[in-house]
């Protein structure tokens, strides 16, 4: 059961991780490349070569997908990706979710690194362009963000950022997530981000789940272990406890119609945050 909830996490959270993967690199110290003036207006020809320097890094293999090519067309940088499509739906993602996914997480939760160089591509009044490629289906979603865009952006609120990363959540459901679970649904209301699952009853009894002693206890550990990471449900969980909210994962059988709750109070999830133990 503990492997299951875990798979949960990873499966939910993986539909933006991979947006984190567009500047996450390996920096180069070397005082004659482009890489050492990150955060800085850079000429044509720097541009150039710190493109160039990006494409011979590829491929770069992140934990759902992989950059495959960098250049620059005229005054655009594009980026090339292959999204690992045994990780998300990405075939259910359309250019909008994919631009508000990049928007949340460049804006939010990229490194220094990464938003020193989307400065530099800002400031040196180029745009950007990202393709990515399904892994196995033909789907392709480019998106295209203009120089004035990368310039004006600010960062999301706090409630925009929860809202963003609960519509972005709702465009790939449903998510299977083992042989008897299906994500289905996700809320959000003043109390609680709500995870809706629901439980194939042909091959499991809903009722074991009340009577499965670690079952919450694994969740509250899984949830402990998401705010000790740099991982995307991390830093939503986190603003959650800011917002005033707690956390409900909500199971209904397939046939019954059976709900079972587990929940955690906003309480809870900030005794979570400080490795208080599971509930």
């Amino acid at each position: 059961m503990k492997d299951d909830v875990m798979r949960n996490f990873k499966t939910i959270f993986s539909i933006c991780g991979v947006m984190l993967c567009i500047l996450t690199l390996a920096m180069s110290s070397c005082k004659n490349s482009p890489m050492s003036k990150l955060g800085e207006q850079l000429s044509d020809s720097e541009m150039e070569q710190l493109v160039n320097e990006l494409n011979e890094s590829c491929p770069i293999n992140y934990e759902i997908g992989t950059a495959t090519g960098f250049k620059c067309e005229g005054k655009t940088v594009e980026i090339d990706y292959t999204v690992d499509e045994d990780m998300m739906s990405f075939q259910k993602m359309n250019k909008n979710d994919i631009y508000d996914a990049w928007r949340m997480l460049y804006l939010d939760c990229a490194s220094a690194n990464d938003k020193a160089l989307i400065k530099s591509i800002a400031l040196s009044g180029y745009n950007l362009k990202c393709v990515f490629t399904g892994s196995k289906s033909s789907h392709k979603v480019a998106i295209d963000v203009s120089n004035q865009q990368l310039k004006n952006n600010k960062p999301l609120s706090q409630e925009e950022n929860i809202k963003t990363t609960v519509e972005i959540t709702r465009a790939v459901l449903p998510i299977p997530l083992d042989s008897v679970t299906d994500m289905v649904g996700v809320d959000l209301d003043k109390d609680n981000l709500i995870y809706i699952y629901e439980i194939n009853e042909d091959g499991f009894d809903i009722s074991k789940l009340e009577n499965e002693p670690t079952f919450r206890d694994n969740i509250a550990n899984g949830i402990t272990m998401q705010f000790t990471s740099n991982s995307s449900a991390g830093e939503l969980f986190k603003k959650l406890c800011l917002s005033g909210r707690g956390l409900c994962y909500r199971y209904k059988g397939s046939k019954t119609g059976k709900t079972i709750d587990i929940g955690f109070s906003n309480i809870q999830m900030r005794q979570l945050a400080n490795g208080g133990g599971a509930y």
